[in-house]
């Protein structure tokens, strides 16, 4: 895709698109569409199942790093 910016008139920054740049823009959207369609979307229960991993996962995180605060805290307070 070429982009083309001039000067003159214009405020600096303003890009000038010529056809061809147009026609290779608007091939692009349709093969990125055609290409979409061959996607094979997971089904519910995929989804579900993933959704469920990452929550689990994430409350098991929360509480080990919340363990490892307090634990930290109740040390320093130890020392100071």
């Amino acid at each position: 895709m070429e982009l083309r910016i001039r000067a003159g008139n214009r405020a600096p920054g303003i890009i000038l698109w010529n056809g061809e740049s147009m026609n290779k823009l608007v091939q692009f959207i349709k093969e990125s569409y055609v290409e979409l369609r061959k996607v094979v979307w997971p089904g519910r229960e995929d989804v579900v199942s993933s959704v469920k991993v990452v929550i689990i996962s994430t409350a098991i995180i929360a509480i080990v790093l919340g363990l490892v605060d307090v634990l930290l805290l109740f040390g320093i307070r130890l020392i100071f």
